[in-house]
């Protein structure tokens, strides 16, 4: 393919997340949306059973088989089931306090939640600066820890893995945004040096 000219129809060269989409494509974390015609769908939202398959992926995790599903919504027979299974018995992602619990797979990851993930995905504990990076996470902010080590530059060997929505005056991290493909091929590709 002539150098310039872009690998999915709707990723063109001068596309922010077109590097990282080539890299985790590549290493075989998320799948193209079809390859007749190649179609990423970098807009398209991350669901919750998504997002743990593409961790399962990156981790190098084993497919987990249990018994008896730990959620209500993800049972055996679900596509995702057993990457749900690997994610959630490392506690990368837990599900919702429903009696019986529930992973909500087709709910869309948040950028909260996706900080999350990351972070314990690497091995790494909450960063609690003095002061808030972002003016739409105060430190009483439930995912405040989480998404101070996701944005902390030493913390990825100074590599930016994250930035926030907004530059401002004040900065904001959108913390409620859905998470695009797009947003989340450059989230794990900087996180795991994918292509680096």
């Amino acid at each position: 393919m002539p150098i310039g000219q872009p690998i999915f129809e709707d990723v063109p060269p001068d596309h922010p997340a077109r590097e990282c989409i080539c890299a985790i494509v590549g290493a075989g974390i998320i799948a193209p949306l079809s390859m007749n015609p190649p179609r990423f769908a970098p807009d398209y939202a991350v669901t919750r059973a998504q997002f743990a398959v593409y961790l399962s992926r990156v981790m190098n995790l084993e497919p987990r088989q249990v018994a008896e599903p730990s959620f209500a919504d993800v049972t055996r027979s679900h596509w995702a089931h057993e990457f749900v299974e690997a994610i959630y018995a490392r506690m990368i992602m837990a599900g919702g306090l429903a009696d019986p619990p529930r992973f909500l797979p087709d709910e869309a990851v948040t950028r909260a939640a996706a900080a999350i993930a990351l972070i314990r995905a690497k091995g790494l504990e909450p960063l609690r600066p003095s002061e808030a990076t972002f003016a739409d996470v105060p430190p009483d902010h439930w995912a405040f820890g989480w998404i101070e080590r996701l944005v902390d530059r030493a913390s990825w060997g100074g590599v930016v893995v994250a930035a926030g929505c907004d530059a401002g005056p004040p900065p904001r991290f959108c913390p409620d945004t859905v998470v695009t493909r797009a947003q989340l091929a450059i989230l794990i590709c900087r996180a795991f040096s994918i292509g680096a």
